[in-house]
């Protein structure tokens, strides 16, 4: 069966918010999709991105690969402002029921994020020590 993106990324904000209100923190859902997903009580603005997982080159499902499409980056030749919308970014492996939590501010140069969930690869993936910091929103404060 195929998935629709975007109902696939709806699931996701739903499963994100769920997620939140199950630890304590109650959400608002933006209608108008402006760049900011969720708003939680907090004031944290967020971002969901979600993905599939995708076969390894040889066609094997072996590997774990993850890649997340990215609104931000360079626009024009210049940073995008995407880090000024939101506060945080949470990536969903969906297929591994796997959620990093990551302060938008340091992705925001990236147009996609991909992660290799693979012991193999697990020192080259630097996002990986972001697996499960639901703290970084719990905790959130505007700085």
């Amino acid at each position: 069966m195929k998935h629709a993106p975007m109902r696939t990324g709806k699931a996701g904000e739903y499963r994100v918010a769920s997620e939140l209100m199950l630890r304590g923190i109650d959400v608002f859902m933006t209608i108008n999709d402006m760049g900011t997903d969720i708003i939680a009580q907090n004031g944290c603005r967020i971002q969901v991105k979600c993905a599939r997982n995708c076969l390894s080159l040889n066609g094997q499902s072996s590997r774990q690969i993850f890649t997340f499409k990215h609104e931000g980056g360079k626009k024009g030749g210049r940073q995008s402002d995407f880090h000024k919308h939101n506060d945080i970014v949470v990536l969903w492996a969906i297929s591994q029921q796997r959620f990093f939590i990551i302060p938008a501010r340091l992705i925001r140069w990236v147009q996609s994020i991909s992660l290799t969930l693979d012991s193999k690869f697990k020192q080259r993936c630097k996002l990986l020590k972001y697996e499960d910091k639901w703290h970084y929103i719990l905790n959130w404060r505007k700085s």
